[in-house]
């Protein structure tokens, strides 16, 4: 059901009473067979690990799609919260080794 989006659409109220909006709330959000959309889990999560989760949790429910492709996907923003982590882990240990160092500066 194609629809064109108008100003007086926006309102939510309104704008979700549609019974298929592929903008808003695709078909295969909720074939979960828990029947929970992933929005409600990964929303609890930084960016990185939400998309993992969004990837891993519609797996195999988008018709046409490529399971491989998401998996991919999946590895891709896993290996990027590593890297984000890693980082921040060196910048503690370097902020770290500059209190040592400072402190024994004074003794």
């Amino acid at each position: 059901m194609d629809q064109e989006i108008t100003d007086n659409m926006i309102d939510k109220d309104h704008y979700y009473e549609f019974s298929e909006d592929n903008v808003n709330h695709p078909t295969h959000y909720n074939k979960h067979p828990s029947g929970i959309e992933a929005i409600e889990i990964i929303r609890w999560h930084n960016f990185n690990v939400g998309c993992c989760l969004k990837y891993l949790w519609r797996l195999g429910l988008k018709d046409g799609e490529n399971d491989i492709k998401d998996l991919e996907k999946v590895i891709w923003y896993a290996y990027d919260e590593i890297k984000r982590l890693r980082e921040i882990e060196r910048r503690d240990t370097t902020k770290e080794d500059k209190i040592v160092d400072a402190i024994l500066e004074v003794k």
